[in-house]
């Protein structure tokens, strides 16, 4: 008999002393003992979040974006096709390899220093701090609507449970406006 083999064996036939399962009985009693207090904290929250904690609720990530870029016709153009569009009028703009009067006209130096010239790094740091700052701003907006300061911490893992849930269901039942 393989060796794994003989060592379960000979744990299936080992009994527990009764001290083992006095340490076991103690430590499912402080586990209950814990779940007891966490519930009943979430118990006394659940109340005051009641159904005003969904009216809320922070818009749903992305739903500016799909807004803005519908056209007259109620289509929604996603940014694959904008940017088949963008590679479009690129490719309109190359030189096809046989117009030669295109390529005498064609200014190469004019090129290359247009691609050695060095990104201002001052123009991207002020970009970054602009979308932070925004962020920031952003955050603490919906921080102060939905009273994050007020709630205890098992309000608050309450509240996301139930924004979680909520979202999921919303989305099985295909209603994405409110998920």
């Amino acid at each position: 008999m393989p060796e794994k083999d003989r060592i379960k064996i000979e744990r299936l036939k080992k009994i527990t002393s009764p001290q083992e399962i006095q340490e076991a009985e103690d430590e499912l009693k402080r586990w209950r003992d814990n779940i007891t207090v966490d519930d009943n904290e979430i118990k006394e929250n659940q109340p005051s979040l009641g159904s005003s904690s969904k009216s809320n609720l922070p818009p749903v990530r992305g739903m500016d974006e799909k807004s803005s870029s519908k056209t007259n016709n109620n289509v929604v153009t996603t940014s694959h096709e904008s940017s088949d569009i963008s590679s479009r009028n690129d490719e309109s703009k190359r030189i096809s390899g046989y117009d030669f009067d295109g390529w005498e006209k064609y200014d190469v130096e004019g090129e290359i220093e247009k691609i050695d010239q060095p990104i201002s790094s001052s123009s991207n740091d002020e970009k970054k701090s602009k979308r932070e700052i925004r962020q920031s701003k952003e955050l603490q907006k919906i921080a102060d609507d939905l009273g994050v300061d007020s709630m205890t911490q098992a309000g608050r893992k309450w509240g996301s449970e139930q924004a979680r849930r909520s979202g999921n269901d919303s989305f099985k039942s295909e209603d994405y406006e409110e998920g």
